[in-house]
């Protein structure tokens, strides 16, 4: 069974992205877990009253329950709750693990200004470390069918397609449109990246409607905004190669403006290899 992970700090900004979770693992039909990381003083005052580490997890785990009473699309609808004391982004990884078929589900303040302060310590730590997808719900998005989906991928013939299915369970719920985008620089032929498609992917996807788009622009960040903008995109589907897009996007364009500027949510997918270095070349002949 599929689970949605929804990681909460319980600001405005995680109470949307939880309202996101919910509604995307009730179309699914997915289990629905929401998790709060927490951390104790290290000193209090000898004039403070003392807290346990009891008592803050107790207390971690009653705001959890209230947030749950104000999710839930029933009375009955099941949402488990994980309150659980270390660093935010170790804290998820080590339950989100434990979840076959996880999808996190985590919200990020729209403040502007520099991408740090922007996208934020956990989502950027999680977007480096974790192996399980993840959905980042800009604040000022609201959840609505997703009718259309764009896939921005580097990803080669070594690339394992095991977490595309989670764009092609969505993508049948909602009978979305599938835009493939692979961003070119200007002097780049459109022809010769047509011959690199990845049949496996489109093959996975085909039962949704899908379209190859080739915009170009030097700067891959104005070219998804762009993009998303124009097409009326309602979620951006991001497969790192190396890092090399999620680097390009979150690392070293700290002068730029966001893409999430445009409220629309991103789904990372992280990348996965099928085999090791030594058969890659082996594999690229039989496709070639």
């Amino acid at each position: 069974m599929k689970t949605i992970f929804i990681v909460t700090d319980f600001s405005s900004a995680s109470h949307n992205a939880s309202k996101y979770g919910v509604e995307l693992a009730s179309a699914l039909g997915a289990k629905i877990v929401l998790f709060h990381a927490y951390t104790i003083p290290l000193s209090i005052p000898e004039s403070y009253v003392i807290v346990s580490p009891e008592e803050v997890r107790k207390t971690a785990e009653e705001y959890l329950l209230e947030e749950v009473m104000s999710l839930r699309k029933s009375t009955v609808q099941p949402i488990e709750i994980i309150a659980e004391e270390g660093p935010a982004t170790d804290s998820i990884i080590k339950q989100a693990i434990r979840y076959e078929n996880c999808l996190i589900v985590i919200g990020m303040k729209g403040e502007g200004g520099v991408v740090k302060r922007t996208f934020g310590s956990t989502v950027s730590g999680l977007a480096r470390k974790s192996k399980q997808p993840m959905i980042v719900v800009p604040e000022a998005a609201t959840f609505k069918s997703i009718e259309r989906i764009a896939i921005a991928t580097e990803m080669d013939i070594q690339t394992d397609l095991h977490s595309f299915e989670w764009i092609k369970d969505i993508g049948l719920v909602y009978k979305s449109k599938v835009y493939i985008i692979k961003v070119l620089k200007t002097n780049t032929s459109i022809v010769e990246e047509l011959s690199h498609r990845s049949h496996r992917l489109f093959n996975l996807l085909k039962p949704l409607e899908i379209e190859y788009k080739f915009p170009r622009n030097e700067d891959v960040t104005n070219a998804l905004q762009d993009f998303s903008l124009d097409n009326n995109i309602d979620i951006i589907a991001v497969v790192p190669h190396h890092h090399s897009i999620m680097e390009r996007i979150f690392i070293k364009s700290e002068t730029r403006q966001l893409i999430f500027h445009t409220h629309v949510p991103l789904l990372i997918l992280p990348e996965k290899t099928l085999l090791p270095k030594e058969n890659q070349q082996k594999l690229q002949k039989q496709f070639s």
